[in-house]
């Protein structure tokens, strides 16, 4: 059951990716408020935040000073009783990598995006 249910983890994880490169802020709002709860928590070494709103304005500023970075799902997630695990590349504006990672994310029972630690390699 739990296979079928997180069955379309890869578009949702893919999802969230996108919203990190969405430069139009009501786009990304709206695209978090679809995919993550509304009091989503977010972690990586670089961050601490909760909330679509505070992610919203932190998406920004790592665009302002990571211009043309992209994260990209490398892989198919891998999931177990609401916890995803999925593996990442960041790419710059010429594609070409600049890190890579592991992003972990915590889902609710509505199968929205709870938390996400991310771990960058």
């Amino acid at each position: 059951m739990a296979d079928e249910f997180h069955a379309g983890s890869g578009a949702l994880v893919d999802a969230w990716f996108a919203a990190w490169a969405e430069p139009d802020e009501a786009a990304r709002t709206k695209s978090l408020t679809t995919i993550a709860q509304a009091d989503v928590r977010m972690r990586d070494r670089f961050s601490c935040v909760e909330g679509v709103s505070e992610l919203t304005q932190h998406i920004a500023a790592a665009q302002r000073f990571m211009p043309g970075l992209r994260l990209r799902r490398t892989g198919e997630p891998r999931h177990c009783q609401g916890t995803v695990v999925a593996d990442w590349t960041a790419t710059g504006p010429d594609d070409a990598p600049r890190g890579q990672g592991t992003n972990v994310f915590t889902l609710g029972p509505d199968g929205r995006i709870e938390s996400v630690t991310g771990f960058w390699g």
